[in-house]
């Protein structure tokens, strides 16, 4: 699975957009001041996107985003959780 996640310079999420290894490549729009960055979905990001694709929750979809950040610090690009006291 090929996920590219757009991002501010904090690292917060935007949008991800996810698809098939073996499907075109991915291409999303990024509006000025935002970034991309092919990211690895960790086990626990893809489990609840797939649930909330299944049940069309687009409430638990954007918890992920609210829950989690790309690292921009490491190659390649990480998503790690973000720290609740830090937000």
């Amino acid at each position: 699975m090929r996920c590219i996640a757009v991002h501010d310079d904090a690292g917060n999420i935007v949008s991800l957009v996810v698809g098939s290894d073996e499907g075109p490549r991915l291409m999303p729009v990024i509006d000025p001041g935002l970034h991309s960055r092919e990211v690895e979905l960790p086990d626990e990001v893809l489990d609840r996107l797939r649930e909330a694709m299944r049940e069309a929750d687009e409430s638990q979809a954007s918890d992920v985003l609210r829950r989690w950040r790309v690292d921009i610090d490491t190659t390649p690009a990480q998503l790690v959780q973000r720290n609740r006291s830090t937000g």
